[in-house]
C-alpha cells in the first residue's frame, strides 16, 4: 500500500482482484484438461462453470482424481484468501466504479487476454443478464461498500460448497464420468464419451450416464473437518447478506448500482428491488438460518405424518447435526429415507 492511500480502498481493491485471479485459475485449471471439449448437449447445461472452458483446448492434459480434488482446493483457497482480504476493510468510504468492457483475463492460460477472454462475456454467463456488445465500452458499475459484503457473501458461498465437495471420497464417481467431462482422463473404466453412439430400449447413452452417475453418487466421509468448515461458510453468508442489505438501504447516492435499494436505479437493465423483495429476501435469511442452527428442521416424506390431504410433521432432519456428526453420503438412500435416519429428530 502506498503511503497516505486509504488502507480500506487497498483492501476492496485487492480482494476484487483475488476473486477475479481465483476464477482466472479455474478457467485455466479446466481449460488445461479440456474440461467440456466435446461439448455435451445435456451435461453442459447442468454443469457450474461450464462457460469458463468456452476455449477448445486442442491439446488437452491428462487428469487424475487427485489433480480433480486440487483444483477444487486451490479454488478454496482462492476464494478464502479473497474473502479474508475483504473482510479487512473497517470504514464506508470505499468506492471502485469498474468499466467491465475493458477487463480481460488469461481463461486459456496462453499470457493473453484476447476479446474471447473478456470479464464482460464471464460475466454475462455467470449473472444471466445480457450486455449489448456496442454498449460494453460504456458499461460502468460503480462498487460500493455494500458491495464488499455481497463478494465476502459470495466467496463464503462458493468455498462453502468447494469445501462440500473436499469432504467426501468421490473416487467411484469420478472413474465413471470424467471421460465424459475431461478430453483425457485417468480412470480406471473405460473412456465413454469415445464410445459409439447407441440406443438400449430407447433410452441413448446420455441418459445412462446420468443413471449411473446417480447410482454413484455415493460418497464416504473423509474429512469431517470439512464439512464443519462449510457450515460455518453458509453461516457466514447470511450474516453478510444482512450487513450487505443494512448498508444499501443507508445509502444516499445512486451511482450505477450493482444490487439497487427500492430508491436506487441498477447498472444492469431491469434489476429493480422492490421493498417487498427485500422483506421476502429477509424471512429467507431468517429460515436458512434456523435450519443451520438445527433450530429448524428439514422435513422427509418418509417420515411425515398424513392425515388424508394434511400433511402433519413432527419429525424431521437436523441439518446441522449432518454438518457435524456426518456420515457417508448416498443420495439414493436419502431420497428412500434410511441415508438421514442418523438425523432425524421431533420438533
Amino acid at each position: 500500500m502506498k503511503k497516505g492511500e486509504n488502507p480500506d480502498q487497498a483492501s476492496f481493491e485487492l480482494g476484487f482482484c483475488l476473486v477475479l485471479q481465483t476464477f482466472e485459475k479455474l478457467a485455466q485449471d479446466l481449460h488445461r484438461f479440456g474440461f467440456m471439449n466435446k461439448n455435451l448437449p445435456l451435461t453442459g447445461h447442468l454443469l457450474p462453470f461450464a462457460n469458463l472452458s468456452s476455449l477448445h483446448n486442442e491439446k488437452p492434459e491428462s487428469i487424475s482424481y487427485e489433480r480433480a480434488r486440487q483444483i477444487v482446493s486451490d479454488w478454496v483457497n482462492g476464494l478464502t484468501a479473497a474473502e479474508a482480504t475483504l473482510a479487512r476493510l473497517r470504514g464506508d468510504s470505499v468506492k471502485m466504479p469498474i468499466q467491465v468492457g475493458r477487463i480481460r483475463l488469461d481463461m486459456n492460460g496462453d499470457g493473453e487476454a484476447t476479446e474471447d477472454e473478456s470479464f464482460w462475456k464471464l460475466f454475462v454467463s455467470m449473472s444471466g443478464r445480457p450486455i449489448v456488445f456496442g454498449e460494453v465500452e460504456r458499461f460502468v458499475i460503480g462498487f460500493d461498500r455494500a458491495d464488499v459484503e455481497w463478494l465476502r457473501g459470495y466467496c463464503h458461498l462458493m468455498a462453502g460448497i468447494g469445501d462440500v465437495v473436499l469432504a467426501y471420497d468421490w473416487h467411484e464417481f469420478f472413474d465413471a464420468t470424467a471421460s465424459l467431462l475431461f478430453a483425457k482422463a485417468q480412470t480406471l473404466g473405460v473412456a465413454l464419451a469415445d464410445a459409439p453412439k447407441a440406443e438400449l430400449f430407447g433410452m441413448n447413452s446420455e441418459f445412462a450416464d446420468a443413471i449411473a452417475a446417480i447410482h454413484l453418487m455415493r460418497f464416504k466421509v473423509s474429512d469431517k473437518e470439512r464439512l464443519a468448515s462449510a457450515l460455518n461458510h453458509f453461516e457466514a453468508v447470511i450474516a453478510q447478506s444482512r450487513l450487505m442489505w443494512k448498508l444499501i438501504l443507508r445509502e444516499a447516492d445512486n451511482d450505477n448500482e450493482w444490487i439497487p435499494s427500492p430508491k436506487q436505479t441498477s447498472a444492469l437493465a431491469g434489476m429493480n428491488i422492490s421493498e417487498v423483495q427485500i422483506s421476502a429476501w429477509h424471512d429467507f435469511l431468517n429460515e436458512t438460518e434456523s435450519v443451520l442452527k438445527g433450530k429448524k428442521l428439514i422435513p422427509h416424506w418418509r417420515y411425515q405424518n398424513r392425515h388424508g390431504n394434511h400433511v402433519e410433521s413432527t419429525v424431521g432432519v437436523n441439518l446441522r447435526k449432518a454438518f457435524l456428526e456426518p456420515t457417508d453420503f448416498d443420495i439414493v438412500l436419502i431420497a428412500h429415507g434410511a441415508g438421514v435416519a442418523p438425523f432425524i429428530e421431533k420438533g
